[in-house]
């Protein structure tokens, strides 16, 4: 199978973090394009990395945010990532002090750096997460108090 189908077929695992899925879209575009550079390669990164979610409401997310690169299609997908699992927690906790079952998602959160940027587009994200992680213990931990 060449590169370019195993760019085209390839979708995330139901519990694989998105920087292995974006590790995996990245090397395949350098191996499905050698020789291309620029907008085409970052347009066809962008495209096979949210077909590649394998889930309507986070690639409907991502597109919405129009990213021009796959390192900004990243970090929105785990932006969007994180915030779920903060609502699922909190439907989680909400659901747990009413005395029903909740579920939640599988909590792996990482942080995806281009090399030639600096940390400045990422801080925001980072914070973001930092934040929201801070969010999910405290939600966490009055769960535990009240049971």
């Amino acid at each position: 199978m060449s590169y370019q189908a195993k760019l085209r077929t390839r979708r995330r695992d139901a519990n694989e973090p998105l920087q292995d899925l974006y590790r995996d879209i990245s090397r395949l575009i350098q191996l499905a394009y050698p020789s291309e550079g620029g907008r085409f390669v970052s347009r066809m990164g962008v495209d096979a990395f949210v077909t590649a979610l394998n889930d309507r409401e986070l690639e409907y997310g991502v597109l919405k945010l129009e990213p021009k690169t796959l390192e900004e299609a990243t970090n929105h997908a785990m932006r969007l990532d994180a915030l779920a699992r903060l609502v699922d927690a909190r439907t989680y906790v909400s659901a747990s002090r009413a005395g029903g079952q909740g579920q939640s998602r599988p909590c792996n959160t990482y942080a995806v750096t281009d090399e030639k940027q600096e940390t400045g587009d990422n801080a925001d994200l980072l914070q973001c997460i930092a934040q929201l992680e801070k969010q999910l213990k405290q939600a966490t931990m009055g769960s535990n108090k009240g049971a």
